[in-house]
């Protein structure tokens, strides 16, 4: 079975958010973050991001209400992440607004316990942070659970890898 069947048959999703249905168009906020001028190279960069972003929502028939970015590490304490918060606030005041649309969940943070706590209390206020390059996944279920913890471990640890390497570096300089 290849990984892509695997992770399906586990999550019941495929790679991409799916799009909740219905008559009416859901309303989102978008969400891109770059942290590094490499990010910029390697098409991460913030408009290349948002462009994404829209093309997806587009083509599931969901609105952009807002669009907001930020330089800066996702692992930044949340107060010097001002654009973050403003994002979040947007979402929780406006009651029309049922996603926040990510290029993928190490955008949204990088730190596990935050966004696992984040999504959860996000979700709970019927808002969905829906990822493009994430698998969509049920966090009810039982794989949903392992496979959401395994995202957000697997983002921080990569972000714990790329800091002791640039510390690494520098110090060899």
């Amino acid at each position: 079975m290849k990984t892509q069947s695997l992770l399906e048959a586990l999550t019941g999703g495929t790679k991409g958010a799916g799009v909740p249905s219905g008559p009416q168009a859901v309303k989102a906020v978008a969400w891109a973050r770059v942290s590094t001028d490499m990010q910029d190279e390697r098409g991460l960069s913030i408009p290349e991001q948002l462009r994404e972003i829209r093309d997806f929502a587009e083509k599931g028939g969901m609105e952009i209400v807002a669009e907001f970015s930020e330089a800066a590490s996702a692992f930044q304490k949340d107060s010097k992440r001002p654009e973050f918060q403003k994002m979040l606030t947007r979402a929780r005041s406006d009651s029309d607004v049922s996603a926040i649309l990510v290029h993928d969940f190490s955008r949204f943070s990088r730190d596990s316990v935050q966004a696992k706590s984040l999504v959860r209390e996000l979700r709970e206020a019927s808002i969905k942070v829906m990822s493009l390059n994430d698998p969509d996944i049920d966090p009810e279920s039982v794989a949903g659970v392992y496979m959401e913890a395994i995202t957000f471990a697997k983002n921080e640890a990569y972000s714990r890898e790329v800091a002791f390497h640039t510390h690494k570096g520098c110090r060899a300089n």
